[in-house]
């Protein structure tokens, strides 16, 4: 069964906006209003920063990764495609086989641990300023 009469406000409307409900009624205007302040404050322009920063560092992290990972592949596919030729006995080949697509594999882990690390580095550098 649903009960009648007021609806909850939905948590996806504005949710730095606070109404008279949110106040006790000893609270005198002024007071509502310095709260209003702190509020917005605390979550609104500084929250928008962090999270504008993060999406711009988290694109350019992003781009160099790439760009990194292209080149590294491409020289250490080169070195070892010019040694796999070299290499006559098949059993050997498979191997260097191996080895290329796991190093290729950790060139992108490693990069990929760096680029979260910086971004965490980022979010704990606004939380304590």
């Amino acid at each position: 069964m649903k009960k009648e009469g007021k609806e909850r406000p939905s948590l996806s409307s504005t949710p730095l906006r606070l109404t008279e409900r949110h106040f006790p009624s000893r609270i005198q205007p002024n007071g509502k209003q310095a709260i209003r302040r702190r509020k917005y404050n605390f979550y609104g322009p500084r929250l928008f920063h962090i999270l504008a920063h993060i999406l711009i560092l988290r694109q350019q992290s992003d781009r160099l990764r790439n760009q990194l990972e292209n080149e590294r592949l491409c020289n250490i596919e080169y070195v070892i495609d010019n040694i796999i030729e070299k290499i006559e006995n098949e059993e050997q080949k498979e191997k260097f086989e191996i080895k290329k697509k796991m190093k290729i594999m950790n060139i992108i882990k490693i990069v990929t641990c760096l680029s979260i690390l910086k971004i965490g580095g980022i979010i704990i550098y606004y939380f304590l300023h």
